[in-house]
């Protein structure tokens, strides 16, 4: 919150994207996650925020990735922590089950970096006529995020 309400002030329409993650709700329930209830607050939070009359230059996006797949982005590979153990092994034996069996709920870093890029330049408007975008055209969640991507 601090850092959008800090970047807002750096231009006429600053554009915010807050990188969330699938499984993130604003209206969570008895089984949702943890970490999708602390996202979903921030997601909240910040949607609110854009429409307090001092950040009225701040335009926020939410998007949730699924699956974070750097398999085929050969130039972050060498910024990726190494896994070891059973994280390795979960890791190795799932992604490449999920690319096959259930491809919607990957999120390919080389594809969705460049969603988010376009986001941050772009001219600030909501986001419609994407299956899968919430919120006032502000929160997007994985399948809108493959969308845009061309996937």
């Amino acid at each position: 919150m601090a850092a959008a309400k800090a970047f807002s002030t750096l231009h006429d329409k600053f554009k915010f994207v807050y990188v969330s993650g699938e499984g993130t709700t604003t209206t969570p329930g008895m089984f949702t996650p943890y970490f999708g209830v602390i996202k979903g607050r921030a997601e909240a939070s910040l949607l609110a925020l854009s429409h307090q009359p001092e950040y009225r230059s701040l335009r926020t996006y939410s998007v949730r990735p699924a699956v974070v797949d750097t398999s085929e982005h050969v130039e972050v590979q060498s910024f990726i922590p190494q896994r070891d153990g059973w994280q390795k092994m979960a890791e190795g034996l799932m992604t490449p089950l999920l690319r096959t069996t259930w491809s919607s709920m990957i999120s390919p870093t080389k594809h969705m970096s460049r969603v988010f890029v376009d986001l941050a330049l772009s001219d600030g408007k909501p986001v419609d006529n994407v299956v899968g975008v919430t919120d006032e055209g502000r929160t997007l969640n994985n399948q809108a995020i493959r969308t845009l991507a061309g996937l």
